[in-house]
């Protein structure tokens, strides 16, 4: 999916206010109050501000008079390495973390017909992907003491019922994590369009207001983080 030069200017314009309010430099900012940085094809999770392509969109951001026009050039015209995505079951992903054993769930919307992948008519299918995954995981992976999850989906009705209630019981908010789609991802709809009326509400709320703790406040939904014990899973699916 091509994210929309929209996407970007809402993003900047956060970070902007967050700039302000902290007084802390935009550069700094943009690292850690939006989703550039893994946007732009960056594949660690360090977010290294000397990381060579994080060096070169600042290089071109300083010296740009328009900024949100140089943040979507940036954007479009960067080479990307494709993040390949690991054990890919429909809607569903998973990868393992060796160190710390176990395994966590990525979710990104595959449907090509049009209908709402978390749609009650879809639920048999996301729960038929969900145990094809496991199955797999498990079997690979057998050693996998956890399952993780990480996203602001956790907050809706339609994805928790995919899984286990002790699972979703585990549930705790991640304070302060703005810089990935795991929380910018709730502005956009099933079709990858930004989600007007949330981002009208999104920016009225951020409006004359100076203090980053309010300003934060503003985003509908929080990143959610999850982990259970893999015995959960192996009886639920």
């Amino acid at each position: 999916m091509t994210y929309t030069k929209s996407f970007f200017e809402l993003q900047f314009d956060f970070a902007t206010k967050i700039a302000e309010a902290s007084g802390s430099p935009i550069e700094d900012v943009m690292l850690n109050y939006t989703a550039f940085y893994k946007i732009f094809g960056t594949h660690d999770w360090d977010f290294n501000a000397t990381n060579p392509i994080w060096v070169s969109f600042l290089e071109q951001f300083q010296k740009s008079d328009d900024k949100i026009a140089t943040i979507y050039d940036f954007y479009l015209n960067i080479t990307r390495d494709e993040e390949k995505e690991e054990h890919v079951f429909g809607c569903f992903s998973y990868h393992y973390e060796e160190k710390e054993k176990y395994i966590q769930l990525h979710f990104k919307n595959n449907e090509t017909d049009g209908v709402g992948p978390l749609s009650d008519e879809q639920m048999p299918v996301r729960q038929s992907e969900l145990k094809a995954l496991f199955a797999d995981a498990f079997a690979t992976y057998p050693q996998a003491e956890t399952v993780v999850g990480f996203s602001w989906l956790y907050n809706l009705d339609a994805y928790k019922r995919l899984f286990p209630a002790e699972h979703i019981a585990s549930a705790k908010v991640v304070p302060d994590w703005y810089k990935s789609l795991a929380l910018w991802g709730q502005f956009f709809d099933k079709d990858g369009k930004l989600k007007e009326e949330m981002v009208q509400a999104f920016r009225t709320c951020s409006t004359n207001k100076n203090i980053v703790k309010e300003l934060t406040a503003c985003f509908q939904f929080q990143v959610l983080e999850l982990q259970t014990g893999v015995a959960i899973f192996k009886s639920y699916y």
